[in-house]
């Protein structure tokens, strides 16, 4: 392979930290391997660690280095590895006895195994949070001391090392830091004046109090017990590794590693952050970082673009920088509009790209009335190009998961084969089995509405809230219905719900006279909608934006962690058709379902599963990334959508449009940008994007 001279450049520089931005399309896996080929040649004693973020993409690295002859001489001479798979085997190492929780083992472990701390008087409020929904909220504390190891918390170092490492991650706009950190008031660990007013003070003097020391009595007793979480792989490693560095100890020769490539750079974590720099000390190894800013799109996950674009403030040292400015795959004038796109981002590295390809690709403005004529003539477009030989691989890429639904169903009910990943396939999750259930309740009240039970009514009222009652809490109301309920008319229910005492079924009981008026009425109005419903599609938005407990069995993707939509916000508008024939919508969705079981793999499971080879893929733009496509369509490009209704703030409408520009640079032959003009009955914009494309005037 003949390098550019960036390529050229930053093959041959002899540096301790370089740093090479590689946008969409540029060559980085090559020119990644063969400076680690220049490396081994300068001196063949040394050893290569390459850290990768996915195993498929460690998968990918591997593959080249064993089968590609250019890169023969890095056998035995480069590891490949997850940072999770490095850490996990330091750990082994050290503890061969220890095992790790996978996530469905997380609520009965801090129910159960981490009992003996929790249960302590000094934790009285764990213990008042134990006493309802204990299995719903063990399981998120359990997430939350996960999710406080991967934003660099340790627990051994103190309060003055806590309140650092907050104004850290503050400092470095870590935006999935607010998330953590509104969890923890919710469950009343911050003050909710101290969060609203984002007094950070306050804030960390709550947690020093009545957080942080439940946080590391837990992850020490954990670790005690022998189990580690999949963070604690790297959290617990990262602590092993700090010890012999403090120590000063020198790794064996054979396990010593002279330079450290991390790839998709712009991925990391504060945890993955810390651990890459202890790593990198221990083994007194050149860093070399890999990424590209402007893909910076895992934010959810603690990433922070800012690691990427000023290296010398994170690390002991000042990076040496090259950037791959050809894109190789991409037609030009995709190139041109991505570019016009992501300059609008403020918090970015100046780049100057440019295209090998002289060539464009078709790019079209797709614009409809309705989101049910979109639906269909998306589908019917496909179906053509799936017919052409010439068109290999198709996607459809979505902002959010939920977007997916209608396509999934239509695809469903032609026959017509698909792939999504097992976590962004919603017709899995428990949602889907509880609406076919209320559906056909409402199936059986609309032919004969004086047949509604106090069974039916307990079970509708399970899902308004939150959290699903408890037995105890459904036999209170069950009897409260036999005894006061006489008529079972819309309106008497209705007036029942909303007069009777629901603190009983109320997550706490500290309610003034006027909250639990209106936890009445919040029940009884959502009963009542669905009674009075007619259609598919009012009962599909009555349960989209009255029954919360929905979207707690939505999925298991966290792609929706900062902008939840509500669940089967999307299916609304595709419901519409249906009119009040329940029989065909459940018909529909059950084909639906059953096609779902047989497309789906799990997202990190091996790149070459048949099911990845199929041409037809169902995707969101966070997990498009690295794919290139022959034809690719852009849902729903309308404002509020693309950027999502709730980013408000400017790091946040950037990370929005990095989203954006990942998913308008996957297209080899045709883009197309799908947008209506009415959605729920209401005019909505196209997305501000393609103006700044200048695809709309």
């Amino acid at each position: 392979m003949q390098l550019n001279d960036a390529q050229t450049k930053f093959v041959n520089h002899i540096g301790q930290f370089i740093r090479l931005l590689a946008p969409a399309g540029s060559g980085k896996t090559a020119s990644l391997l063969y400076r680690c080929v220049q490396v081994i040649q300068e001196d063949p004693s040394r050893r290569i660690l390459i850290v990768t973020f996915t195993r498929v993409a460690r998968a990918v690295l591997q593959e080249r280095i064993s089968n590609a002859s250019e890169f023969a001489s890095l056998r035995g001479k480069v590891d490949v590895s997850t940072l999770n798979s490095l850490g996990y085997k330091f750990v082994k190492n050290e503890h061969p006895r220890i095992k790790i929780i996978d996530n469905p083992q997380r609520a009965n472990t801090f129910y159960h195994s981490m009992q003996p701390v929790w249960s302590k008087t000094k934790y009285e409020r764990i213990q008042t949070l134990m006493k309802s929904n204990y299995l719903n909220r063990a399981k998120d504390l359990f997430n939350i001391i996960d999710n406080f190891k991967e934003l660099g918390f340790d627990d051994y170092s103190g309060a003055s090392h806590f309140a650092s490492q907050f104004n850290f991650l503050i400092e470095a706009k870590v935006r999935f830091f607010k998330t953590v950190l509104k969890n923890l008031c919710k469950y009343e660990f911050i003050t909710k004046i101290a969060y609203d007013s984002w007094d950070t003070d306050k804030i960390i003097e709550n947690l020093l109090v009545r957080w942080y020391p439940f946080f590391c009595e837990f992850s020490q007793e954990l670790y005690n017990q022998e189990y580690i979480s999949l963070n604690d792989q790297k959290f617990k490693a990262n602590c092993l590794l700090q010890e012999k560095v403090s120590l000063n100890t020198i790794p064996r020769k054979n396990n010593a590693y002279s330079d450290v490539f991390v790839d998709e750079f712009q991925d990391v974590s504060p945890l993955d952050l810390i651990f890459i720099k202890t790593l990198t000390q221990y083994n007194r190894a050149n860093l070399v970082i890999v990424g590209d800013d402007d893909q910076a799109i895992f934010e959810f996950r603690g990433a922070s673009p800012h690691f990427i674009i000023d290296p010398d403030h994170y690390f002991d040292g000042q990076f040496s920088t090259f950037t791959l400015g050809i894109n190789y795959r991409s037609p030009k004038n995709i190139v041109d509009i991505s570019q016009k796109l992501i300059i609008h981002n403020k918090n970015r590295v100046k780049k100057e790209i440019s295209t090998s390809s002289v060539g464009n690709a078709e790019i079209q403005l797709m614009e409809m009335r309705t989101p049910a004529e979109l639906f269909e003539y998306i589908v019917k477009q496909v179906k053509t190009a799936l017919t052409d030989n010439n068109h290999k691989r198709i996607a459809l890429v979505a902002r959010k998961r939920s977007q997916l639904l209608p396509y999934q169903v239509l695809f469903s009910k032609d026959n017509i084969d698909y792939f999504t990943p097992d976590d962004l396939n919603v017709f899995l999750a428990n949602a889907f089995s509880e609406l076919r259930i209320l559906l056909e309740l409402k199936k059986k009240l609309l032919r004969h509405p004086d047949r509604i039970s106090n069974s039916d009514i307990v079970l509708l009222c399970n899902k308004v809230k939150e959290y699903p009652l408890k037995k105890i809490q459904k036999d209170e109301l069950l009897h409260y219905l036999t005894n006061k309920l006489t008529d079972k008319t819309v309106d008497d229910i209705y007036l029942t719900l909303k007069t009777c005492d629901l603190s009983f079924i109320s997550s706490s009981s500290r309610k003034t006279k006027n909250q639990a008026r209106k936890y009445n009425e919040i029940y009884a109005e959502a009963i009542r909608d669905f009674l009075n419903a007619k259609t598919v599609a009012g009962v599909i938005r009555i349960f989209a934006t009255q029954f919360e407990g929905f979207a707690q069995h939505f999925g298991k993707s966290e792609d929706d962690i900062f902008y939840t939509d509500p669940p089967f916000y999307h299916l609304i508008d595709f419901a519409e058709k249906y009119s009040d024939d329940f029989d065909e919508f459940l018909y529909d969705i059950e084909q639906a379902i059953e096609k779902s079981r047989t497309v789906s793999i799990r997202p990190d499971d091996d790149a070459n599963n048949p099911q990845v080879n199929k041409p037809l893929h169902l995707t969101t733009a966070l997990r498009i990334k690295g794919e290139e496509y022959d034809i690719v369509y852009v849902l729903d490009a309308n404002d509020k959508i693309w950027p999502n209704i709730n980013a408000k703030e400017e790091d946040e409408l950037e990370g929005e449009r990095r989203l954006f520009y990942v998913a308008a640079t996957r297209a080899r032959e045709k883009l197309i940008f799908s947008y209506t003009v009415n959605i729920h009955s209401g005019w909505v914009a196209p997305s501000p994007y393609l103006r700044e494309m200048n695809l709309l005037n």
